[in-house]
């Protein structure tokens, strides 16, 4: 509802928008996912009622009135708009299904989603459900360094017992704008890269909005620069250089990657296997650098602590001519366990 008003929450004080207001008579889901494909998105979430309580799908609720106790029908919801009996969130994850996009709710009933599916994944649900995740804590999409996996507070915290990954949620729209609004600006290219690095490329989920207009289809110009970060994702971080031999000691704490001839690097990507916990807390990144007379000699380009999911080290030093790599975990608290360690040359 909040899409055919101009304030961008919805509601302003006791003020509900009029029903007859929400009509996105060229409605389309698949539109929508065919975006989030193109963005390069894993899973979506869908606002089913935000704070008017207007609902995106029929329902059988009903409430009696005071002081009569009069029952009458829930009538806030799609069913009692123009675009009557369309269920918008059926549509929603149906196209989610068939194009493989994980679909998922905002506004939820805490209680009922933990009776009924006790292992879903829940933002803010710590004592809810077993499989919380928290907020970082701005709506910038950025993320600390270093930001745990474990610990409710916004970077986490190391030491707590609490598996809790942070998601980090934001806006393609200027100045914090959810919903689509007449003449918002849209942010930069340079700095949705930015915003990734500094969530994904910091051990967060992205959450990135999706706003369809007033007519129910994405804009052609938020959807050109969905797909051009998608593109940059693609083709910065979609494969990477590729070594003649990887070698690793049993400890797990060094990995080492040798390449045939000298490659140009700028940066490294490393993913934590979580399955048993986030272990590492600290690590360094060096190179053997092509010009160098000493093969044996190891030059230091980054260095961190958490890793977790993802941690993106853009090298300071910028693109360097390496014939290898190393990955030295130099401090863990069990044997650290990796999903991958990839370095790459981004434009």
């Amino acid at each position: 509802m909040a899409t055919y008003v101009e304030n961008h929450n919805g509601c302003t004080g006791d003020i509900v928008p009029p029903i007859s207001l929400f009509n996105p008579y060229r409605l389309n889901t698949n539109n929508w996912v065919q975006t989030m494909i193109d963005l390069e998105a894993k899973y979506a979430v869908l606002v089913a009622k935000h704070t008017c309580g207007f609902l995106m799908a029929p329902t059988n609720v009903t409430f009696p009135l005071s002081p009569s106790g009069r029952i009458v029908p829930y009538n806030y919801t799609v069913d009692y708009s123009p675009v009557k009996g369309v269920n918008i969130l059926d549509e929603f994850i149906k196209s989610c299904n068939k194009r493989q996009i994980r679909p998922e709710l905002h506004d939820l009933i805490a209680a009922m989603v933990s009776e009924l599916q006790p292992d879903s994944i829940i933002f803010g649900g710590y004592g809810v459900t077993r499989n919380p995740i928290r907020w970082i804590g701005n709506e910038l999409g950025h993320a600390p360094d270093p930001n745990w996996s474990t610990g409710l507070v916004n970077g986490g915290d190391p030491n707590s017992p609490i598996f809790s990954p942070a998601e980090c949620d934001t806006t393609l729209q200027q100045f914090d704008r959810w919903f689509w609004g007449p003449h918002v600006l849209l942010r930069s290219l340079k700095e949705l890269i930015d915003v990734y690095h500094r969530s994904v490329g910091h051990n967060c989920m992205l959450m990135l909005d999706l706003t369809p207009d007033r007519t129910g289809l994405i804009p052609p110009a938020y959807a050109l620069r969905y797909k051009e970060l998608g593109d940059f994702i693609r083709s910065c971080y979609g494969t990477s250089i590729v070594p003649i031999l990887r070698n690793s000691s049993a400890d797990g704490r060094i990995h080492i990657q040798l390449f045939d001839s000298p490659v140009t690097i700028d940066r490294s990507v490393i993913q934590e296997d979580q399955t048993l916990g986030q272990v590492i807390r600290a690590y360094i990144i060096d190179v053997t650098l092509a010009d160098s007379f000493d093969k044996n000699q190891w030059t230091y380009m980054a260095a961190g602590t958490s890793i977790g999911n993802k941690k993106i080290d853009l090298w300071e030093a910028g693109s360097q001519l390496i014939t290898a790599v190393r990955l030295n975990i130099t401090e863990a608290v069990d044997t650290p366990m990796l999903k991958s360690f990839t370095v790459h040359l981004c434009p």
